[in-house]
């Protein structure tokens, strides 16, 4: 989001002469989307590199373990809140984060028409999969607690969306560019600890684990292209509020928030 009155921190495209090299990227190519410059990033040092890894490890493999194992005591959204309140601290005190990431309306209207097509293919197919295999969940949500599922069809992308969003695509994309130079590889990154966050819904949660990581990859993917967290947030919330519409909703639910 532009702030008039005040200093920009430098775009990406400004830092193009030593930070970054535009080559097709190869993952758009295989979607068979519009081609985008892929945004390559200069490796850091070996040993700010090897700091870089053990921190991701431990914000994003350990600290949701521990939560998993009841070590943590705190709620899902709470969690996300804390969580997200820290990541952007640390974004708005670095010199060189792009502000305009944490919104950038510009990238969510040149995206919507492409997230809207991907999610008219995929969501008829997560209600399929839901009629095939537990045929007594599909819209089981709103059509038995009608005011509840237009509550959390509201306030799901704000209170959840959001904040998952500045953590998993704006703080990682940021913070780990150097260590993970290339598109494709924070697309990966950013889905597989998607991913994993949500082992702490025990109901299913290697199944949750799975579902969370492929809608990872649509929402970093998104986010690569854009650099918008609006963008990745929309289409996030799509999904979100589709699944627990169809009935998948039990994967992405611990019970209490």
């Amino acid at each position: 989001m532009d702030h008039p009155g005040t200093s920009q921190a430098p775009t990406h495209e400004a830092h193009a002469d030593a930070s970054f090299e535009l080559q097709p990227d190869p993952l758009s190519e295989t979607i068979g989307a519009q081609p985008m410059p892929e945004r390559v990033t200069a490796p850091a040092s070996v040993g700010k590199r090897v700091y870089l890894g053990l921190e991701m490890a431990v914000l994003f493999v350990v600290v949701p373990t521990l939560f998993w194992q009841g070590v943590i005591p705190l709620g899902v959204i709470p969690g996300i809140i804390l969580f997200a309140a820290i990541c952007l601290t640390l974004l708005l005190t670095d010199r060189s984060f792009d502000r305009r990431s944490l919104w950038r309306w510009g990238g969510l209207k040149k995206e919507w028409k492409r997230i809207v097509v991907q999610w008219l293919v995929f969501a008829p197919a997560m209600a399929l999969g839901v009629w095939l295999y537990e045929p007594e969940r599909l819209f089981s949500f709103p059509r038995e607690r009608p005011e509840l599922w237009l509550m959390v069809m509201c306030l799901y992308p704000i209170f959840s969306v959001y904040g998952q969003e500045l953590i998993y695509r704006v703080f990682f994309f940021h913070r780990y560019q150097h260590l993970l130079t290339h598109g494709w590889m924070r697309v990966l990154g950013s889905a597989v600890v998607f991913g994993y966050v949500h082992i702490i819904f025990a109901d299913n949660p290697w199944l949750s684990v799975i579902l969370s990581g492929l809608g990872g990859i649509l929402f970093a993917w998104t986010y690569e292209r854009s650099r918008s967290c609006a963008a990745a947030g929309f289409e996030h919330a799509l999904y979100g509020d589709t699944v627990w519409t169809v009935g998948l909703g039990q994967f992405f639910y611990r019970g209490g928030v």
